[in-house]
């Protein structure tokens, strides 16, 4: 038995499929890592696997349970990015001053 299945998932917005047909199990203990340049649908995929996009088609399975309909407030499973602070508004002084040497 799978941990986590995924059957033919995918999302379209409008006629722009962002993920298309993705089938992968993840068993316990199991490590993945999603791959792919900017645009390719890494955070789409994601946003799905934690409820808070619905796929236009396929299957999201937790421990035999289809969750593709949970709603993310019952799923308890949460994405965090890792954005950057930006510099932009900083001068070259500023800048420097806060790397280590």
């Amino acid at each position: 038995m799978a941990r986590i299945e995924l059957v033919g998932l995918s999302k379209a917005f409008g006629s722009v499929v962002a993920v298309k047909e993705v089938t992968m199990t993840v068993q316990p203990g199991e490590l993945r890592a999603v791959i792919g340049p900017n645009g390719a649908g890494k955070t789409t995929f994601f946003n799905m696997l934690t409820g808070l996009y619905r796929p236009t088609f396929g299957t999201i399975a937790f421990d035999s349970t289809d969750i593709t309909r949970s709603r993310p407030e019952r799923l308890g499973v949460a994405m965090s990015t890792d954005r950057q602070p930006s510099m932009a508004s900083f001068t070259l002084r500023s800048s420097s001053s806060r790397v280590s040497p």
